[in-house]
């Protein structure tokens, strides 16, 4: 940007005078800038709305966003794995609904930015199982030691619903 100064009395600063180019590219700025400030405004709630209007700048007022979501976020991803692992299917319970129940906090996770290995996956459902289940469970375990293999979550599933119809 090319800057002239403007002659000024002794001892003060003149201000920058633009040229034309330049003063033109500010201006789309601006209109550019107040343009994206209204779109987030209207886009937010009304408290993150009053949370974020005395900043300066759209950058300025999306990194305040962004930090506190970054702070939710956190919180809905601890919540999110605490539900997870509260999940049990009762002793009589339909198998079915538990697994869609479990899946379900998967696909949650998942969009909440908590991507679980197969490993994690299999022991969330090991974990949320009724103890009638054990034996199967125990057996499918064996099986797929003894073949090397570790049990994938959707062998798993597939395999407790068969047992279960």
């Amino acid at each position: 940007m090319a800057v002239q100064n403007v002659q000024a009395s002794p001892g003060m600063i003149a201000p920058p005078v633009l040229s034309k180019t330049d003063q033109g590219s500010l201006n789309a700025w601006s209109k550019k800038e107040y343009c994206a400030k209204n779109i987030l405004g209207c886009m937010v709630s009304d408290l993150t709305l009053q949370q974020i209007l005395h900043k300066d700048t759209v950058v300025e007022m999306w990194d305040l966003i962004h930090q506190e979501n970054k702070n939710k976020t956190k919180l809905i991803q601890a919540e999110l794995q605490d539900k997870l692992a509260a999940l049990h299917c009762p002793k009589k319970g339909n198998m079915h609904t538990h697994i869609d129940k479990i899946r379900d906090m998967w696909e949650q996770l998942s969009a909440a930015g908590v991507y679980l290995t197969d490993k994690e996956k299999a022991l969330n459902m090991l974990r949320s199982l009724s103890s009638t289940c054990a034996i199967f469970v125990s057996q499918l375990s064996v099986s797929a030691h003894m073949n090397g293999k570790s049990i994938n979550p959707e062998t798993l599933i597939v395999n407790l619903l068969q047992e279960y119809d």
